[in-house]
């Protein structure tokens, strides 16, 4: 969806229309397997285009399992 803004006469911008995602408790991703945190992390980017939180599902899984995702998906990002 795209934002309406009032003309710039206006004082004021106003958004009218707005999408909102619901994901799990990104605060507790110690309780997802890491399969869940991948898949979690490959929904986030291409589906929501939410880079910051796959970072964050990456890192989780990094830290659990001593890979190393995460830098490797933050350099392909800079790179894009």
């Amino acid at each position: 969806m795209s934002a309406v803004t009032l003309p710039a006469s206006r004082v004021a911008n106003q958004m009218l229309w707005s999408a909102v995602v619901y994901v799990c408790d990104f605060m507790s991703l110690d309780k997802l397997s890491d399969g869940q945190l991948i898949k979690l992390a490959v929904v986030l980017h291409e589906n929501y285009g939410s880079y910051d939180l796959a970072v964050f599902a990456l890192w989780a899984l990094d830290r659990r399992s001593g890979s190393s995702i995460q830098p490797r998906y933050v350099q392909r990002l800079a790179a894009a």
